[in-house]
């Protein structure tokens, strides 16, 4: 956080007050000029008292860095294309097979 509102206020007033069991978060990794990498993930509240919050980290599995989205810019055809995660993984699948 770059602000001084404690971490703490920021995670416990929204899920007070509204009892929100999440928080999502998304980024993004410029691989190259034509590559962009989407990433969404967040962590699940747990317990929340004064002293301590109690938050889960989603995981994303045992196969490795796997995004939930990528961009590829085709210069020729002035054409973003998105390719989805799920479509990633089968990818990743089917290599892992042929090994």
């Amino acid at each position: 956080f770059h602000n001084k509102t404690r971490e703490q206020d920021v995670l416990t007033k929204p899920f007070k007050k509204n009892q929100v069991e999440s928080i999502y978060w998304i980024t993004h990794n410029i691989i190259s000029q034509d590559t962009i990498d989407v990433n969404i993930g967040g962590w699940t509240i747990g317990k929340v008292n004064k002293k301590t919050i109690s938050l889960g980290l989603w995981c994303g599995g045992t196969m490795g860095y796997i995004q939930e989205g990528r961009f590829i810019y085709y210069k020729n055809t002035n054409h973003w294309e998105f390719i989805s995660g799920d479509k990633i993984i089968t990818e990743k699948q089917s290599q892992a097979r042929k090994r």
